[in-house]
């Protein structure tokens, strides 16, 4: 195995993370606007639904 510099194996480990940490920003995002408009429609109770509990 050849020689590495750290400097060069820490800059491929930084690029690496970075692009990672982008992906996963992307994906939190894309959930988070997916879950907004269910949690907000969960949250306000239909009034049939309460008729239907007495």
């Amino acid at each position: 195995m050849p020689f590495i510099r750290v400097s060069e194996l820490f800059g491929n480990y930084l690029i690496v993370v970075d692009k990672a940490a982008a992906v996963l920003l992307a994906l939190g995002y894309l959930a988070l606007l997916l879950c907004i408009p269910y949690l907000a429609n969960k949250q306000q109770p239909t009034p049939n639904w309460k008729q239907e509990e007495k």
